[in-house]
């Protein structure tokens, strides 16, 4: 399948950012900038941000870096 090769690949790709220093995930939602952000207590891979234009968001981690951090 072209599909699990794609995600194969991605993967590769993220274990190898993984070794370094390195942004894996950027989020560009907000329009100010970010005045607070918490982890959520109930879900590791959850968290939320308030930016000082009031914008309040949840994001999540991506499964695909999640699953290379866990395997």
């Amino acid at each position: 399948d072209d599909d699990d090769d794609d995600d194969d690949f991605e993967s590769k790709l993220v274990r190898e950012k993984m070794k370094e220093d390195c942004i894996l995930v950027e989020y560009n939602d907000h329009e100010e900038c970010v005045y607070r952000s918490v982890w959520a207590q109930s879900d590791p891979w959850t968290f939320a941000s308030l930016s000082t234009d009031g914008r309040f968001l949840i994001n999540h981690i991506p499964s695909q870096v999640k699953f290379s951090i866990l395997l």
